[in-house]
């Protein structure tokens, strides 16, 4: 499990309190993170999350044995917020992925439509992000290769100041700032150029077809989801939940939309006021665990 602090661990506080006096078990699993990863390495994650979950012999099913308590592998969910949205949105989309869960909550999520302006333009001015002197001369080191640490395989929440923090953050800024996210995900170097002189509509066609799942498209056999996003979010925007509800519809998946007012995907759900709309975003989960 992922070390947390702060809002972070707020938040894990309120799905505990909710979750696990009505028997659901919350299971936080780390993964490797972009760079030098890519989706490719997010999504072999995945699939070794699931085998883990599935396997008898594994630890975890050994303790919880020891403690009378067993997984339901046929009542499993998937959860993520913001970037990790991606990695719930692995588990739900791609039906390779063993045991199938029941279903799919996505809070502020990428992974919708990474196609966007949003991710591919090169941001000028006012528009780019500030990241210190400091933090820019690190993530400079990890882009190069330069920088030795193996940045990918660390926990990101270990205290606001911690340097982990700073450089994880100091990156997506980074990458954010120069429209090269998405050259990372596909692993594929100076595809976002390329695709940022194309329109919006042409952009699909124009990503080789074998790289292309890495964009985690709907499917009829998605699982049924619940999408919740800040309809002013500027990390993340409305429209990634926006498309990603609209796909789920085409593809006839059962689906819910929540928009709501607060921007902050960090604090989303877990700020002054919002912990009751939160809660019921918690029953819609839990009801589908139980159908």
């Amino acid at each position: 499990m992922r070390p947390v602090d702060g809002d972070i661990d707020r938040r894990l506080v309120i799905l505990l309190d909710y979750l696990l006096p009505r028997g659901i078990i919350v299971i936080s699993a780390n993964y490797r993170l972009l760079i030098p990863p890519s989706g490719h390495d997010m999504i072999e994650d995945i699939h070794t999350l699931f085998a883990y979950l599935g396997s008898p012999s594994s630890e975890l099913n050994i303790v919880l044995c020891e403690h009378q308590l067993s997984l339901d592998l046929d009542r499993i969910a998937t959860f993520g917020i913001s970037s990790g949205a991606y990695l719930a949105r692995i588990a739900g989309v791609c039906n390779t992925v063993l045991p199938r869960p029941r279903a799919m909550l996505v809070v502020s999520g990428m992974g919708g439509d990474l196609l966007l302006d949003h991710w591919i333009s090169r941001k000028e001015g006012k528009g780019r992000r500030p990241v210190s002197e400091e933090t820019a001369q690190l993530v400079e080191r990890m882009l190069s290769g330069e920088e030795a640490r193996v940045w990918s395989d660390l926990s990101l929440f270990q205290g606001e100041r911690s340097e982990e923090t700073k450089a994880r953050q100091g990156l997506f800024i980074t990458l954010y700032n120069d429209g090269e996210i998405l050259d990372h995900i596909l692993s594929l170097p100076g595809i976002s150029a390329r695709l940022r002189a194309l329109p919006h509509t042409s952009r699909l066609s124009a990503i080789p077809e074998s790289k292309r799942h890495l964009l985690l498209p709907i499917t009829p056999s998605t699982c049924p989801t619940m999408v919740v996003h800040g309809k002013t979010d500027t990390s993340v925007p409305f429209t990634e939940g926006q498309a990603t509800y609209d796909d789920l519809g085409k593809m006839g998946v059962e689906r819910e939309l929540v928009g709501h007012e607060i921007s902050d995907p960090v604090r989303m759900g877990w700020g002054e006021g919002w912990e009751e709309e939160f809660e019921k975003v918690l029953m819609w989960l839990e009801g589908m665990l139980r159908r």
